[in-house]
């Protein structure tokens, strides 16, 4: 698990601010490969949270939205954010690429309200809630989600209220 930790991270910081490095880094199928580490080590925090912020840096375009979630990685976001709910960095990490993949993009945030992302989201928020970081992230991935033409209750169950309530 250490080496995909370091591999997840090489590719979070190759994947940082420059498009062109960003498709680069895409075209060489590092999106799957991200997906794949997250999947085989679950239980594992650090190649979790590399991966999570890998995602976020990718999932800034457009089209690689579109191929993080073709792969999976909405759903490896959120089994991220599941199994590792004490882990802030997890939280902080899976709640920015959650905003990264909602951001103008309806067909993820289809995505992410069917892989409990909205109930990751308010988990995490309610976990850690003195963690300014995790509650910034996770307001603008809900405001993401909010702005949904798309969203129906055919198309989505909402939150409980148990996953609503207040700690």
């Amino acid at each position: 698990a250490g080496i995909q930790e370091q591999g997840c991270g090489a590719l979070c910081n190759l994947a940082h601010k420059d498009a062109d490095r960003k498709r680069r880094v895409s075209e060489a199928g590092a999106v799957s490969l991200i997906v794949q580490a997250m999947a085989l080590h679950l239980a594992h925090p650090g190649v979790q949270k590399w991966g999570c912020w890998a995602v976020t840096n990718l999932a800034v375009s457009t089209d690689i939205q579109r191929e993080i979630a073709d792969a999976g990685g909405i759903t490896s976001v959120c089994a991220a954010m599941q199994a590792h709910l004490d882990s802030f960095r997890v939280q902080e990490r899976g709640s920015r690429a959650l905003r990264n993949l909602s951001h103008k993009n309806n067909s993820n945030k289809l995505l992410i309200a069917r892989a409990a992302g909205l109930q990751c989201l308010l988990a995490a928020m309610r976990a850690h809630p003195a963690h300014a970081p995790i509650q910034e992230q996770g307001c603008a991935a809900l405001w993401n989600m909010a702005n949904m033409r798309d969203m129906s209750p055919s198309t989505v169950s909402p939150p409980s209220d148990s996953d609503l309530a207040s700690t």
